[in-house]
């Protein structure tokens, strides 16, 4: 029977070092399994299944030891692993620099192609697998996203914060960070008070990108730095790093939509259903 297993250079790249500031502490470790499994041990999981070996956690040093520890009560493999983290790399500042620095930081932790997964929301293994596909071809130019239904990755109550798609013949052509998108009884509204088509392809941060695209990240930080360097609230976020490289035609990015249901925790409220999705399920 042939092996499920590509390239060992495919990484998962599991971005674990936010504050959680709007969830009141660090969500990367609370518990929604049974024996106490939090959302990243799913990830890991679910990209081993997929037939993805090469995990590397993007932390806080404050809160490394924590995570290793966490992870090697789960996952016997815990030790192959590898940390970095985003507070060391580059200038210090009190608030994370962004999820575009945050991936940065992980460069020399990856050699070859990788996914870029979030640390509080999960990902199935269908899921890993829908952006290998893309990312088997091979082409240096091009990564994937997969595009969830608007509908299906808002929180019964709250707002959050989506990449709204713009998408033309399979391509992903524009992507715009929109805050305060929430449920309302007229329907769904983003912070500005536009009503949003439910149907709307949206980005929770699950990206495939090909071996080129650190360096490439790592310019579009330099310029970013030298304009933002005295705002200590600006951050350098992936969606818009992807939309500075697809305007000069660096990289372009297929979206597979997919019909996934979002399971993540953005406050403490959320945490309740995601305990409902996973009580009786186990890491295998």
């Amino acid at each position: 029977m042939a092996s499920n297993r590509i390239s060992p250079e495919l990484s998962v790249v599991i971005l674990a070092a936010g504050i959680g500031s709007r969830f009141g502490g660090n969500k990367q470790l609370a518990p929604v399994g049974p024996k106490g499994e939090a959302f990243l041990d799913y990830t890991i999981s679910g990209c081993q299944e997929a037939g993805i070996d090469r995990v590397v956690l993007v932390v806080r040093s404050d809160i490394q030891a924590a995570v290793a520890s966490h992870v090697a009560k789960f996952h016997q493999d815990a030790g192959q692993f590898s940390y970095v983290c985003q507070d060391t790399f580059g200038p210090p500042r009190q608030k994370p620099w962004g999820t575009a620095h945050a991936v940065l930081a992980a460069k020399d932790a990856v050699p070859g192609p990788f996914i870029v997964a979030n640390a509080d929301d999960y990902y199935s293994p269908q899921a890993f697998r829908m952006l290998r596909e893309i990312l088997d071809v091979g082409f240096e130019d091009q990564g994937g996203l997969l595009g969830f239904a608007l509908e299906n990755t808002l929180p019964a109550e709250g707002a959050v914060t989506r990449g709204l798609c713009e998408v033309y013949d399979g391509y992903l052509t524009g992507i715009v960070e929109t805050k305060g998108i929430q449920h309302t009884p007229s329907g769904i509204v983003s912070g500005s008070g536009e009503k949003l088509d439910p149907e709307t392809l949206v980005s929770l941060n699950f990206w495939g990108f090909p071996r080129g695209f650190m360096a490439s990240l790592e310019n579009f930080w330099e310029a970013f730095y030298v304009l933002n360097e005295g705002d200590p609230d600006k951050e350098c976020l992936l969606p818009d790093a992807v939309a500075a490289m697809i305007a000069v035609k660096d990289f372009e990015f297929r979206v597979r939509p997919c019909d996934l249901k979002w399971v993540g925790v953005t406050y403490q409220d959320d945490l309740a259903a995601a305990r409902e999705v996973f009580g009786q399920d186990e890491l295998s």
